[in-house]
């Protein structure tokens, strides 16, 4: 699975930006349904601000730093939104599980 997140940074910007949009989606609905005060463009904007930092602390600390920028992410989505702690970890879970599921698919597919 890194080895496929790791082929699709270097070399498929563009399925990247389709990613973070996608993965944008399910974040929008999970904090909508949970009440949340959100817009399309601020949790897209947000989750483009989260992915950058945490390719950056990858890249410079490590994947110990990118794991730590993934799991205070929560805690943006709790400040930003305006949502209670729990659903934010569950918006979160909710956004990273379909990622996950899309790019384990997409690697499959032999796409990336």
């Amino acid at each position: 699975m890194i080895e496929l997140i790791q082929n699709l940074v270097q070399g498929h910007f563009f399925l990247l930006f389709i990613l973070l949009l996608l993965s944008s989606l399910p974040l929008y609905l999970a904090l909508k349904l949970s009440g949340g005060n959100v817009s399309i463009l601020k949790v897209f904007f947000i989750g483009i601000a989260l992915s950058l930092i945490t390719l950056a602390s990858a890249k410079f600390i490590g994947l110990f730093g990118a794991l730590i920028v993934l799991l205070i992410s929560p805690a943006a989505y709790y400040l930003a939104f305006k949502v209670d702690k729990i659903r934010a970890v569950l918006a979160w879970l909710f956004q990273y599980g379909f990622l996950a599921l899309v790019i384990l698919a997409l690697g499959l597919m032999q796409v990336i």
